[in-house]
């Protein structure tokens, strides 16, 4: 019956329908009938995970020493990569291709399958290598097809091999991700050593996006930022290497997104208040620890004088680990000038969050809000927990709500009663959990993300860029 149905409408119609469901909905397709499987394939599988892990490396993959999973998830890449290598017909589907190397050992065989598989996918336009154990070898980088557009390698130093591929690159990678991400402290000394001079001045193409460490400022060919559209810095260690910076900014006139994070930066004079440098900025990231006597002059101000007048802004980002409810006050009254702000994140340790700042959080944010973060020290009471729900019932949009406590404390909150009263939540998050929410009449079904996928999410596996953005340096071990 089902596969009648499928039949009576293009095929072309029935993949404009199944791209706008939700992810977790596409995959119940494959099951259906033959016409809406091979539909369903193309979206299922374009952007695949490949895991080389171990029993060592359980609990930082799953979360627990579970070896039942990390059996599973070794035979699953092993599948897929027999698959891409074995079926021509697969293997062009596959748009993304993201490796998490977490294993002891030199995983020759693995690294062999992979490299093999690499051959075969010759629609590949994103490729990422999380992790050292083991590293990416020079065997695998020469087998990234020439269709990869953007390559992330948070692994040893590759640049040598980068210059070589010649890949028509739209962004570069630096490690930053992966140090964010806590796997592995030693890729930041990788980055630092880095010549990024050699390898800008050798590549083929203008680049569009740029994550690199602050010390390779000064490194990188201004004309370079002309053509950026996305830039990230990660500062480590406190010093002038943000000043450079400022000279950035007055080329950089088509920067549309910018992340600034690190445990170096002394203050934010680098900043630009006059909202006419970088017009086209629509998403800012913040994340900085600083001392509570600090804050106030050196990071306050100025970061509310570069937000004031920025009406383009969409998606704001603010990690402000030492803020006081009075300096959370004044941010607050900066983002609630923010009329097209539609994603937000607020990440602050140092003062309670009760009853007062959910007021005042309230009253400020933007009603065009879709996607919302909050990582705090909560007041965990069921009086404060039930003011923030009753709060953000009032944001007609908001799709994607997000609440963890900073000290992983454990909150009065019932998963399904939340899901169930803010019926406009599409996707929820609770510490580093999250579930999809399936509505169908009066019943509500939650499908919880699997541990690993939580843990090493990428831009693929939201329904919603902006989710995936504001979720994307959610740091902390899975639940």
């Amino acid at each position: 019956m089902a596969s009648q149905a499928a039949s009576i409408f293009p095929p072309e119609l029935w993949y404009r329908v199944v791209d706008h469901l939700p992810i977790f909905e596409q995959k119940t397709l494959l099951q259906v009938s033959r016409t809406l499987h091979d539909i369903a394939i193309a979206f299922v599988f374009s952007s695949l995970k490949i895991y080389l892990v171990d029993s060592n490396s359980a609990y930082a993959v799953c979360g627990s020493y579970d070896q039942e999973n990390i059996n599973k998830l070794m035979r699953r890449s092993w599948e897929l990569l027999y698959h891409i290598t074995r079926h021509q017909s697969f293997a062009k589907r596959v748009k993304c291709l993201t490796v998490i190397a977490t294993m002891d050992g030199g995983a020759i065989f693995e690294q062999l399958t992979l490299a093999e598989a690499l051959l075969s996918l010759s629609n590949l336009q994103t490729f990422r290598w999380f992790g050292v154990l083991p590293a990416i070898t020079e065997d695998i980088m020469n087998c990234i097809p020439k269709s990869v557009k953007s390559l992330v390698l948070n692994s040893s130093d590759c640049s040598p091999t980068i210059i070589h591929l010649a890949l028509p690159l739209d962004s570069f990678p630096v490690n930053e991700e992966s140090y964010l991400r806590g796997m592995d402290k030693e890729l930041l000394e990788y980055s630092e050593q880095m010549d990024v001079r050699e390898i800008f001045e050798q590549l083929s193409t203008p680049l569009k996006e740029v994550n690199m460490l602050a010390c390779h400022i000064n490194q990188t060919p201004i004309w370079l930022y002309e053509s950026l559209t996305s830039l990230e810095v990660y500062s480590t260690l406190d010093g002038p290497e943000l000043s450079g910076l400022e000279l950035v900014f007055r080329h950089a006139g088509s920067l549309q997104s910018l992340t600034i994070s690190g445990v170096g930066m002394p203050d934010l004079s680098f900043l630009p208040k006059n909202p006419l440098h970088l017009p086209h900025l629509h998403s800012f990231r913040l994340t900085r620890e600083c001392e509570p006597a600090t804050f106030g002059e050196l990071y306050s101000l100025p970061l509310c004088a570069f937000l004031q007048g920025r009406q383009q802004l969409r998606r704001l980002y603010i990690r402000i680990e030492s803020a006081t409810s009075d300096d959370l006050s004044t941010l607050l009254r900066a983002v609630c000038g923010l009329r097209q702000l539609e994603v937000f994140g607020l990440h602050t340790g140092f003062s309670p969050f009760g009853d007062t700042e959910i007021s005042v959080l309230a009253e400020n944010l933007p009603v065009n809000l879709k996607a919302l973060q909050l990582l705090l020290i909560w007041d965990v009471t069921p009086t404060s927990i039930s003011s923030l729900v009753s709060a953000l019932e009032v944001f007609p949009r908001l799709s994607f709500l997000h609440l963890s406590s900073v000290e992983d404390l454990v909150m009065p909150l019932m998963v399904e009663s939340l899901a169930s009263d803010m019926k406009q939540l599409d996707l929820l998050g609770l510490n580093h959990a999250l579930w999809n929410i399936e509505r169908s009449a009066e019943e509500v079904t939650l499908h919880r993300w699997a541990r690993w996928k939580t843990r090493f999410c990428v831009e693929e596996d939201f329904d919603n860029e902006d989710d995936a953005w504001l979720y994307r340096y959610h740091r902390g071990r899975p639940s």
